[in-house]
């Protein structure tokens, strides 16, 4: 979750600045944003939950938690450089690409 937070840090931050200023016009869709985020944090939350068992025994080996962290930095890298053009605006991304 920290490595997103920091590959994504201007997005996020942008969001954060936005809703502080709600007479903002870019507010309504930086609260869409905010709302999608969540909404894609639902499914993770429950995999993680059935799969909390799984997850600690496997993170035990200091190895295992590099090459976790590894492949996760490699799929964000990928994500945002091989999306298709005109896939990267998450306010008009409809809730169930979200989820």
């Amino acid at each position: 979750m920290l490595a997103a937070l920091a590959f994504y840090r201007r997005d996020v931050f942008g969001i954060l600045r936005s809703l502080a200023a709600p007479r903002d016009p870019r507010s309504r869709d930086s609260f869409t944003t905010a709302l999608l985020v969540l909404a894609a944090l639902v499914p993770t939350f429950i995999v993680v939950k059935a799969f909390e068992g799984f997850f600690e025994g496997l993170h035990t080996v200091p190895a295992s938690a590099v090459a976790g962290l590894a492949i996760n930095g490699a799929m964000l890298i990928a994500a945002s450089r091989f999306a298709p053009a005109g896939t990267l605006d998450l306010v008009r991304t409809p809730w169930v690409k979200a989820v």
